[in-house]
């Protein structure tokens, strides 16, 4: 098990799509927005709730974005290590830099970073009234602070 940013990181962590697929992230932003068109097209009158409830899972997924951007990094480097090649080898085709230069040794320093999907997601959702919904209908619920805290609680402390 390694550690990045003081976090370690298991085999399971890697496995997930979030860090060997970089396509997922924009897929699941891409899923966010098809899902807003489609509410955008629908006749009927009220969709607020549904709407803020899209907007309120763009939020969470611009959290998860944010929150893993250790991972993320981490592997970008991994992915920089493994992808350096021989200094004695010949220059891939299509590698060669603007200015003529051996591109080899460079990686997209974003395949696995998705801070630009992140901010969108997170505006978008502030846009669409996803804290607005959270804090007065989900907040306003009996009990739902007091449920919140047993289920982190329990997420914190099982074993």
């Amino acid at each position: 098990m390694s550690v990045a940013a003081g976090f370690p990181i298991s085999p399971a962590d890697i496995s997930h799509p979030l860090y060997s697929d970089p396509s997922f992230a924009c897929t699941i932003g891409q899923l966010l927005d098809d899902e807003k068109s489609t509410l955008e097209t629908l006749t009927e009158t009220d969709h607020s709730d549904r709407a803020a409830t899209v907007a309120l899972l763009r939020l969470a997924w611009a959290i998860c974005l944010r929150r893993t951007v250790h991972l993320r990094h981490e592997l970008s480097r991994r992915d920089q290590n493994q992808l350096t090649r021989s200094p004695t080898t010949s220059p891939i085709p299509g590698q060669m830099g603007g200015s003529g230069t051996d591109n080899r040794n460079a990686v997209d320093d974003n395949s696995y970073g998705v801070d630009e999907d992140e901010e969108l997601q997170a505006a978008i959702a502030i846009e669409s009234g996803g804290l607005e919904f959270l804090r007065k209908r989900l907040m306003q619920v009996n009990g739902f602070d007091r449920e919140v805290r047993e289920k982190l609680y329990s997420m914190c402390f099982s074993s």
